[in-house]
């Protein structure tokens, strides 16, 4: 069984590819949706290696995963966007500056809200051992994408 460290790791080959150049090209849209796609299969793969699920849990968990999944995705993607966006901006003046201030605490509350809204119910399928555990684990997967969209977005001049 890999590790979390290790499926990490293919988070962030995956994520490098994210870079401002794939992201602001408006004919490699479709290179984008695809990579999205497999760090969505190796989180979900690093999730059921990582937390193990009776058959019971598993049949109430994934489709609820599924639903959480679909709403964190387009997130993402929105944000992914919005930072491919703004690498086309050659000076940052004051409103965009201000703009992306807004941007970054509307995202980060709206990822709150989502867990707000899903961790709930997972513990209402979890027990409260596996639940804190899933949190971890999708704790340490949302550091490491901020970390990593970070680190391909230029710093503001």
């Amino acid at each position: 069984s890999r590790t979390v460290l290790g499926y990490l790791s293919v988070l962030a080959l995956m994520l490098s590819l994210l870079g401002p150049d794939v992201l602001a090209a408006e004919e490699k849209l479709q290179p984008k949706v695809k990579t999205l796609e497999e760090l969505e299969s190796s989180r979900r793969k690093l999730i059921a290696d990582n937390l193990p699920l009776s058959p019971d849990e598993a049949k109430k968990f994934w489709p609820l995963y599924e639903e959480y999944s679909q709403k964190r995705m387009t997130l993402l993607k929105t944000r992914i966007a919005y930072y491919g966006d703004l690498t086309q901006v050659e000076v940052i003046d004051e409103a965009t500056a201000r703009a992306f201030v807004d941007h970054v605490l509307d995202f980060d509350q709206k990822t709150v809200d989502l867990w707000k809204l899903y961790l709930p119910k997972f513990v209402d399928i979890l027990d409260d051992r596996k639940a804190a555990r899933y949190l971890q684990i999708e704790r340490r997967i949302h550091l490491f994408t901020d970390a990593e969209i970070g680190r391909v977005t230029p710093l503001i001049r």
